[in-house]
């Protein structure tokens, strides 16, 4: 079965200790995960965010970058929704849709 995941999603996973995170972590683990091509620019963009704020260590935001780069999550390319997600912009962020 695959799973559809996003930043949020594996940001959760890989730095939230909390209820959210090990829902996420769960997410994770129960199928092969595919996800729009840019979700790992998203998900760096958020570690880089948290450490900033200093919500997450350093050393927290390298290992969270590290294990984003080491998911195993096939990634599928924007052209192909590009069409549906405009037609939604009025209702949904495009992130949403």
């Amino acid at each position: 079965m695959s799973i559809v995941i996003n930043s949020s999603v594996v940001v959760a996973a890989l730095v939230d200790s909390g209820p959210h995170g090990d829902w996420a972590e769960e997410a994770l683990a129960s199928g092969m995960l595919v996800a729009p091509g840019w979700v790992r620019a998203e998900a760096t963009n958020i570690f880089r965010r948290l450490e900033r704020a200093k919500l997450i260590t350093t050393p927290e935001a390298n290992a969270a970058q590290d294990d984003l780069m080491q998911l195993d999550v096939e990634l599928f390319p924007f052209e192909p929704f590009a069409s549906r997600i405009w037609e939604l912009r009025h209702n949904v962020t495009s992130y949403d849709a």
